[in-house]
């Protein structure tokens, strides 16, 4: 690895260590807000709707503008978007403006998720999962010291605007960062051309989607899940997500020696069932410290498939590195919108309905796992 794609992969994970901590902080931080704004479970899901919604038209986009424009101008102009929509939010005077500000900041999340892994594919077949496996791990790590700082915010009474305000700085310092690191890079002439969604990449787009939706519905609704179920503190409700991120990142590091070895389509199929046994677990917890157990291990299972998607779909089309990322960052976005509100839409007695959600998204990622490893072999 040359010194000017090093660079570009430790901007990157910059990048995605503030993504990481965008969206979680979301879980302890909706208590308060909910509160704060007097909005129900079902009505509170109207944040997750729109963060998903505009995340998957973000992903789409970037995916179309990807491999056609420079990705220094793209990365400056996402960044800022970014850091515009977490200002909003942290600023809003009424739940109307707060799901505002989440949609714009959906958008930007899905514009700078596939740029960011575009540039981790690009660095060819050798580094491609590696990078990837890398860079997603430093999201799961900033994904999981995001509702920790705030529910200790929360705790300490200083509320959960300040860490939207330090977000919004964050994600200024790390886009211009890695813009400045991708000055050099230039798109490859006829790169463009051609689809590429076939059958194969319209499948890992839709584990994308059951993995995504898992994923963030423990993020959104773990928090109060724990709270009001087993009656748990709001710190201990926030490390549901923390510890769920935490083994993410785990799994991720060690995803980036075992994909060396075993090849994605069967390591995507492995971690699939490891994952949906885990996912069920959470249902039968009978204490928040066996559940927060159960997040740990779905998340450690979890932690390799997203990375392994994108490097998968890359290694199909290899021309359309942006396209593909930006495929999977689509059917990934989806889900965000779906499940979580799904999971407050469904709550009973006030508890929102995650342990049976997260067993369907299991299942249909198993599913999913078995079409791929079946008819999408590893490309030679």
């Amino acid at each position: 690895m040359n010194g000017g794609t090093r660079r570009r992969i430790v901007w990157a994970s910059a990048v995605m260590a503030v993504l990481g901590l965008v969206g979680p902080s979301w879980g302890p931080a909706l208590i308060p807000a909910r509160a704060r704004f007097g909005v129900g479970l079902a009505e509170a899901g109207e944040l997750f709707v729109a963060f998903g919604v505009c995340r998957a038209v973000g992903s789409a986009l970037a995916a179309a503008v990807s491999d056609r424009l420079p990705a220094r101008g793209l990365l400056a102009v996402y960044g800022v978007l970014l850091a515009g929509g977490l200002a909003l939010q942290a600023a809003a005077p009424a739940w109307a403006v707060l799901v505002a500000g989440g949609g714009l900041v959906g958008f930007a999340f899905g514009c700078l998720g596939t740029e960011v892994n575009a540039v981790a594919a690009r660095t060819g077949p050798a580094l491609r999962a590696q990078a990837l496996s890398l860079t997603n791990a430093v999201y799961s790590l900033g994904a999981a010291a995001g509702p920790f700082a705030v529910g200790l915010l929360l705790q300490a009474r200083l509320g959960w605007r300040l860490a939207f305000w330090a977000w919004a700085v964050a994600a200024l310092l790390a886009g211009a960062g890695l813009a400045a690191a991708c000055g050099d890079v230039r798109v490859a002439p006829g790169r463009a051309a051609g689809s590429g969604l076939d059958r194969r990449v319209l499948a890992l787009a839709g584990m994308a989607f059951a993995y995504n939706g898992g994923g963030w519905a423990v993020s959104g609704w773990a928090a109060t899940w724990l709270v009001v179920r087993f009656h748990a503190p709001v710190l201990t409700g926030a490390l549901g997500a923390t510890v769920f991120y935490g083994c993410l990142t785990l799994g991720r590091l060690v995803n980036t020696s075992v994909v060396r070895s075993v090849p994605v389509p069967r390591l995507l199929w492995w971690q699939a069932v490891a994952s949906a046994a885990a996912l069920v677990a959470v249902s039968f917890a009978p204490s928040p410290w066996l559940a927060m157990c159960a997040f740990g291990t779905a998340g450690f299972t979890l932690g390799g498939i997203y990375p392994n998607l994108v490097a998968h779909a890359a290694a199909l089309v290899p021309d359309r590195p942006g396209a593909m990322a930006g495929a999977i960052a689509t059917g990934g976005a989806v889900g965000v919108s779906l499940a979580p509100f799904t999971a407050g839409a469904l709550g009973a007695e006030g508890v929102p309905a995650l342990g049976g959600l997260l067993a369907v998204l299991g299942v249909g990622l198993v599913a999913l796992a078995a079409w791929v490893r079946r008819f999408a072999p590893e490309p030679h």
